[in-house]
C-alpha cells in the first residue's frame, strides 16, 4: 500500500483453515481476495493443489481513509463458491503488519484452531467488536473460576486475559461497541462465586491494547434484582438489555426482570415493577417488533410452572401472557429472529428431559404458528 508522503507498507495475510477437517481449498480452481466488502480493491489468482499466492497493489486517493475487511473466497472450476473467510474490519495504513483470515468450507462447521487455557463448564461468552470474543468464568471441578480467555479474531488464537477479581459462574456476558474507542468491550451480569452468593454487580471487561484487559465495576443494583444465577439477557431495539428469570441464592426460579442501560452511556439498572407472568430459567428472549410497531421481546419456554410464552412490551414495560401455543414444554432450546420478523424456536428438551428434534415459527403477534 502506498500513502501520501511516499510512505509504503505491506499487509501480509495468512490463511488459517479449520483443524481436523478437509482442506477447504482442495477442490478450488481460483481464489478471489478483496479488501473491503463490497470490494474496494481485489484480485483473482489460480489455485493449484490447494495452494495459491495473491497480491494486491494500490494507492488510495489523497485524503481517503481505507477501512474494511480482507475477504478470501475460493471457487471451483464452475465458479461456485466452495470456501470463504473474512477478517474483522481493518484500519488500513501504509505500514507493515500481518493479519490471519480463517477460511472454512461453505455450509460446514469447522473446528477453531485454538482451545481455552483451562477446561471449564458453564462459561459466559460474548463477541467483542474489533477484538474477537471473550470466554470467562464458569466452573472447573465444581469450583467457580476467575479465568478469562480472549479469542483474537485478527490472528485466530486464544490469549489469556486478566482474571476476574471475583470468580463467577452462571453469569451472562454481553459485548458492545464503542465507536469512540479502538475496540469494543464486554460486561457481565448475574451470578458470582456460587449459586448461594450471586452478584448484583455489572462488571466490565475492557480489552485495552497492549494489556491483558482491565476489569472494572460499572454499577451495583442495590435492589438485588441482578443477583441471580443463569438469567436470560436480550438486547432490545433501543440498545437497552432486558434481564429475565434465572434463580436466586435460595434456588428459587425467578419471575422478576430488570432493564440495564449499557455502556458507553452511564450504566443504570431499573427493576421492572411488572414481573413476567411466570417464573422461568432456561428460557429464551428474542427481540422483535410488536404489531403496534413498538419494541418488544418474545419470552418462551424454560422450566416454568405456567404459560409457555409471553410478550414483553417495552413501551409499557410489562409482560403479557400468550394463548396456549399447543407445543411441547421445552428448555435449553434456541430462538432465532428471522428476517421477516418471525421467530424460529428449535430443539431443547421437554419436561421429561428428552431431547427434541421439533421446531416451529411464531409470528410477530406471538400467537400464530406454522410448523417447520
Amino acid at each position: 500500500m502506498a500513502g501520501c508522503g511516499g510512505q509504503k507498507g505491506t499487509i501480509t495475510v495468512s490463511i488459517i483453515v479449520p483443524a481436523n477437517t478437509s482442506d477447504p481449498f482442495a477442490g478450488a480452481a481460483t481464489v478471489h481476495v478483496a479488501l473491503g466488502d463490497p470490494p474496494l480493491y481485489d484480485t483473482t489468482a489460480s489455485v493449484s493443489g490447494g495452494h495459491f499466492s495473491a497480491e494486491i497493489q494500490f494507492s488510495p486517493p489523497s485524503g481517503m481513509a481505507v477501512d474494511g475487511p480482507v475477504v478470501v473466497e475460493a471457487l471451483d472450476s464452475g465458479g461456485k463458491l466452495v470456501a470463504r473467510g473474512q477478517s474483522p474490519t481493518l484500519g488500513v495504513q501504509p505500514i507493515d503488519y500481518t493479519v490471519a483470515v480463517f477460511v472454512g468450507s461453505v455450509g460446514q462447521v469447522g473446528n477453531a484452531p485454538a482451545s481455552l487455557g483451562s477446561a471449564r463448564a458453564g462459561v459466559a461468552g460474548a463477541a467483542i467488536p474489533r477484538v474477537g470474543a471473550i470466554i470467562v468464568g464458569g466452573t472447573a471441578m465444581g469450583t467457580a473460576s476467575t479465568s478469562c480467555d480472549v479469542y483474537d479474531a485478527y490472528y485466530h488464537q486464544v490469549v489469556p486475559g486478566t482474571p476476574m477479581p471475583t470468580a463467577r459462574a452462571g453469569a451472562v456476558a454481553v459485548g458492545f461497541d464503542r465507536p469512540s474507542a479502538d475496540n469494543g468491550a464486554a460486561f457481565l451480569v448475574g451470578c458470582g462465586p456460587s449459586a448461594s452468593a450471586p452478584s448484583a454487580e455489572v462488571t466490565q471487561f475492557d480489552p485495552q491494547p497492549g494489556t491483558a484487559g482491565v476489569w472494572s465495576a460499572l454499577a451495583t443494583d442495590e435492589t438485588g434484582s441482578l443477583a441471580r444465577l443463569s438469567p436470560t439477557v436480550v438486547a432490545l431495539g433501543d440498545g437497552t438489555l432486558l434481564v429475565t428469570g434465572g434463580r436466586d441464592k435460595g434456588g428459587n426460579t425467578l419471575a422478576g426482570a430488570a432493564i440495564v442501560a449499557p455502556p458507553p452511556s452511564s450504566v443504570s439498572v431499573t427493576p421492572l415493577m411488572r414481573a413476567m407472568t411466570t417464573p422461568r430459567i432456561g428460557h429464551t428472549a428474542t427481540d422483535l417488533k410488536l404489531p403496534s410497531g413498538d419494541d418488544g421481546a418474545l419470552i418462551f419456554g424454560g422450566n416454568t410452572a405456567g404459560a409457555a410464552a409471553e410478550l414483553y412490551d417495552a413501551a409499557r414495560q410489562s409482560f403479557v401472557e400468550l394463548p396456549d401455543l399447543m407445543q411441547p414444554a421445552r428448555t435449553g432450546h434456541t430462538a432465532t429472529a428471522l428476517p421477516d420478523g418471525r421467530v424460529l424456536i428449535a430443539g431443547g428438551s421437554d419436561d421429561t428431559s428428552a431431547a427434541l428434534a421439533s421446531g416451529f415459527v411464531v409470528a410477530p403477534s406471538g400467537n400464530t404458528l406454522t410448523a417447520t
